[in-house]
C-alpha cells in the first residue's frame, strides 16, 4: 500500500510504502524486504523514485520515497485514446529498460513490475 504523506520534521511530501501484512509472514521475509529497500536507497536514476528512509518498527516495515505527482500506467491507459502513439510507447519503453538495467547492474531485481507500479509523470 502506498500513501501520500508529509514528513512532520521537514515538511517534505513523501510516498509512504507499507507492504501488506499478509505477505510479511516471517522475520526472514521482513529482513529481505528491508535489505532490498536499503539497496534501493543507493540508486540514483532519473526514472527511479529515490528512497528517503527505510525502517522497521516492531513487526512493521516502511519505505519513504520521493513523492512524484503522477499516475500509474494502468490508469493512464484507461484515460487516453487508443492506439497510443508509437513514439510515446518507444520512449517509455527505453526509459523503463534503462531504469531496470541500472537497478539490475546495482544488484536489484524488480519483483513486482506491472502497469500499476509504473508511474507516468509530466516530465
Amino acid at each position: 500500500m502506498v500513501y501520500h504523506a508529509v514528513d512532520d520534521e521537514s515538511g517534505q511530501e513523501v510516498a509512504l510504502k507499507l507492504p501488506r501484512q499478509d505477505r510479511m509472514n516471517s522475520g526472514q521475509v521482513l529482513k529481505r524486504f528491508y535489505r532490498e529497500a536499503r539497496l534501493a536507497s543507493s540508486l540514483k536514476h532519473r526514472s527511479i523514485v529515490g528512497v528517503i528512509e527505510t525502517s522497521i518498527e516492531g513487526d512493521h516495515f516502511y519505505i519513504a520515497t520521493e513523492f512524484e505527482n503522477g499516475v500509474n500506467l494502468k490508469s493512464w491507459l484507461e484515460c487516453h485514446a487508443k492506439p497510443v502513439a508509437m513514439e510515446l510507447v518507444i520512449g517509455w519503453g527505453i526509459e523503463l529498460a534503462d531504469a531496470l538495467q541500472y537497478a539490475f547492474l546495482n544488484g536489484i531485481v524488480h519483483r513486482d513490475l506491472k502497469p500499476t507500479t509504473i508511474l507516468i509523470v509530466a516530465e
